[in-house]
């Protein structure tokens, strides 16, 4: 979760967020370059409809998992998958993988 390109998306997201939900003048110029407000609404609403499919997948690896995690370290995945996407999933992933090679 630490490397760069991954603190690198983490820094756009929120100036993404910023300039979406604060409006400026500097942050309408930036949100000019990704096609305006309209288009970059739809864009943030794509973003969270793909990061609660990521949940619900999420969700389905977690119940096969059952055995290794409690209700605690189950609602910190989804909320970490929910924030975070895809490097939360894709480490849920291995995690999986590797219990399903063990079996």
């Amino acid at each position: 979760l630490w490397q760069p390109l991954t603190l690198l998306v983490a820094a756009a997201m929120v100036c993404f967020a910023t300039c979406l939900f604060c409006p400026t003048s500097q942050g309408d110029a930036i949100l000019l370059m990704l096609g305006g407000r309209d288009s970059t609404w739809l864009a943030a609403y794509a973003a969270i409809t793909a990061h609660v499919v990521e949940m619900a997948v999420a969700a389905r690896m977690l119940t096969r998992l059952r055995a290794e995690c409690d209700t605690c370290s189950t609602l910190l995945w989804l909320a970490g998958t929910l924030v975070l996407g895809f490097p939360m999933l894709r480490f849920l992933q291995q995690l999986d993988q590797q219990k399903t090679r063990q079996e």
